[in-house]
């Protein structure tokens, strides 16, 4: 039964007249109520419905011509709000009814949640918590009760913007293949050992997290995966938590799922013999303009990007990721690291250029104690924390062809990829060059001398 049915039930129940007869109208204690409405026809019946019908319409008109009520941006919550309004407007006759005014006062209760949620929608998930917690209590009370706690929770919210909060967003690197090549050279007693391994990461950095947001009401999470390019899927997002949108969900038990599925999904289609590189553009991108969105909406906030790698390459994205480095040095972001394998310099040169901190983890079960000492603490904390020391940073160019450092090379002009020898196409963006080539000379022949000249000689 919907909530039209329980209306219109309730109205029959109180109404001051009942049929007891087919064609009699009696009162509610059986009394026939007047002959002369009983001798009616049906044709005379009929028009008066008919009258009604017409009355209660055109009252119903007139309300929606004034305008009581301002259009809702969403055409959705604006029909509902407008059917119930027509509800109320038919039902205003019978206002004296107990079961009539409980209903109108609900349907009221519910166009003012209509009203708040089409500016904030996050008022009906909050509702309905609200709803199950308080299932005895009437519609129209629970409804204004929400909103009061709603406006409270608002006004908390807006004085902890001032609060000094951070984002923290973690990129794990979720491919199989490289991880587990890491694994199997630190494990020494076979599969078990290494399988213990990994669930000791895992464990570690999500404890790092847990710690994060437990550490200020203010602080924020964003928790990526990232996998080979060819593991990818461009319609599917690489968030899997974050802390401002999954309020009711448990940080461990989903990120374990999204990390454990990306594992597995990696291993099952995944080519031992190209797979070896990661793709980090996406993530970190999306990091980025979350921060930026972040630092934008609210002030004193600060924002960084933390990347768990475990990949040796990174293909062919190193244009890519250089580009994102300057524009997050740009967004005053910081860039940490911490890698499980000593890879190409690309990953410490994020971190000089964006004033991160570069960690190598030699042995992962201690990865918690260097993720707290030196990823835990935020930009304005990173002076009182010992900071480690980077040796010389290489920035010689990587060819894309080899991954050899080249301190000559040729760079496409589209996408900026460097390779160590010259080819006509870019192997990354496909690109034909345009070869400028000199015109061949002209031939200049040799005059030939007048005849004048040749008889005087």
């Amino acid at each position: 039964m919907d909530f039209g049915e329980v209306v219109f039930s309730s109205c029959v129940e109180n109404s001051s007249t009942v049929i007891k007869e087919p064609g009699r109208l009696c009162g509610r204690n059986g009394s026939p109520v007047s002959e002369s409405v009983s001798t009616m026809t049906e044709a005379d019946k009929l028009e008066e419905i008919k009258q009604l019908v017409l009355a209660n319409n055109q009252r119903v008109n007139d309300l929606i011509r004034k305008g009581s009520t301002k259009p809702l941006k969403s055409s959705r919550l604006d029909v509902q709000m407008r059917f119930n309004e027509e509800v109320v407007a038919l039902l205003e006759d019978h206002a004296d009814i107990p079961n009539v005014a409980e209903a109108m006062a609900s349907l009221k209760a519910r166009n003012s949640l209509l009203k708040k949620g089409d500016t904030r929608p996050e008022i009906f998930r909050f509702f309905d918590i609200h709803r199950e917690s308080k299932p005895d209590i009437p519609y129209a009370a629970c409804v204004h009760e929400a909103l009061q706690d709603f406006a409270k929770r608002s006004s908390s919210d807006r004085e902890q913007r001032w609060v000094m909060s951070d984002l923290l967003c973690v990129i794990f690197d979720c491919n199989a293949i490289s991880l587990g090549r890491v694994l199997d050279q630190s494990a020494f007693s076979g599969p078990e050992e290494a399988s213990r391994l990994q669930t000791s990461l895992i464990s570690d950095v999500l404890a790092l997290c847990t710690s994060h947001l437990s550490v200020s009401i203010g602080n924020r999470l964003l928790f990526l995966v990232s996998g080979a390019p060819e593991d990818r899927n461009p319609k599917q997002s690489p968030i899997v938590f974050d802390s401002s949108l999954d309020l009711f969900c448990d940080l461990q038990e989903k990120a374990w799922e999204a990390v454990s599925s990306a594992l597995e999904h990696s291993a099952c289609n995944g080519n031992p013999t190209c797979s070896l590189s990661t793709s980090y553009a996406a993530a970190v991108s999306i990091a980025s303009c979350q921060i930026a969105r972040y630092k934008r909406e609210n002030t004193c906030q600060s924002g960084r990007i933390l990347l768990i790698n475990s990949s040796e390459s990174y293909g062919s994205e190193m244009g890519k990721l250089m580009n994102l480095f300057f524009a997050v040095q740009k967004l005053d972001i910081l860039i940490d690291v911490a890698s499980l394998i000593r890879g190409p310099p690309t990953l410490q040169q994020a971190c000089d250029i964006t004033g991160g901190s570069y960690v190598f983890i030699e042995n992962i079960e201690a990865i918690l104690v260097d993720l707290m000492m030196y990823m835990f603490p935020d930009a304005s904390q990173r002076s009182n924390f010992n900071k480690p020391e980077l040796s010389e940073v290489d920035y010689s160019a990587i060819c894309h062809c080899h991954g050899e450092n080249v301190c000559i090379a040729w760079v496409c002009t589209v996408c900026l990829a460097v390779q160590c020898r010259f080819t006509p196409i870019c192997s990354v963006c496909k690109s034909v060059y345009k070869l400028k080539i000199a015109p061949p000379k002209k031939l200049v022949r040799p005059k030939k001398r007048k005849a004048a000249d040749d008889l005087g000689s």
